[in-house]
């Protein structure tokens, strides 16, 4: 998966898979709530989720092959 997230999709995965709803992670950010949705509507569009669900699938294969590259020395 060549998808790369940008700094805020990260840190908003990682919130969404601590259990967070947007309105939980505008709080913890201090960003808008439709700020939130954006962010993880584009997330979610560049990997092509329909759901909460799936983001972190993808996410979760993002990350396992970024892992992958880096041990096999690549970028």
């Amino acid at each position: 998966m060549k998808t790369r997230f940008s700094r805020r999709e990260r840190a908003y995965i990682a919130l969404i898979m601590a259990g967070f709803n947007d309105r939980m992670i505008a709080e913890q950010t201090e960003i808008g709530r439709t700020t939130v949705k954006n962010v993880v509507h584009q997330a979610m569009s560049k990997v092509g989720a329909v759901n909460r669900v799936d983001l972190i699938t993808a996410w979760l294969i993002y990350k396992r092959s970024v892992i992958a590259r880096r041990r096999a020395g690549e970028r």
